[in-house]
């Protein structure tokens, strides 16, 4: 069993490229929880530890629109910052899944930087 029980995803910055975003699928999808809320309103998602398609799904949403979307666990493992300037900042609490994590960005030939 992982340690995360829920996860946030916090979008912090959208609007940047209009014609990449899709609103009214991003809309429709929050409709489909009974979330009539606008993105400013409400720009978290608290995503329970069974709602991984969902965590899923906003981050796919969040890249393809150009959004900048930090996702914060709440317990375990680390945190993450997707950009939309296309980088990612992952930040671990645990030695052994940064490695992990880092073996498989480089098989994937993603580049990766360590600071």
């Amino acid at each position: 069993m992982l340690p995360r029980r829920e996860c946030l995803l916090w979008v912090t910055d959208w609007g940047i490229s209009h014609s990449m975003e899709n609103l009214h699928a991003y809309y429709r999808f929050r409709q489909s929880y009974g979330d009539l809320r606008l993105l400013h309103e409400a720009p978290g998602h608290l995503c329970l530890d069974y709602e991984r398609p969902e965590v899923v799904t906003l981050i796919h949403y969040c890249v393809l629109f150009a959004w900048d979307v930090h996702l914060i666990p709440s317990v375990g493992f680390g945190r993450a910052f997707v950009c939309h300037d296309e980088w990612v900042e992952l930040g671990f609490t645990d030695r052994r899944l940064f490695e992990e994590t880092k073996r498989q960005l480089e098989t994937a030939k993603l580049k990766v930087s360590v600071l």
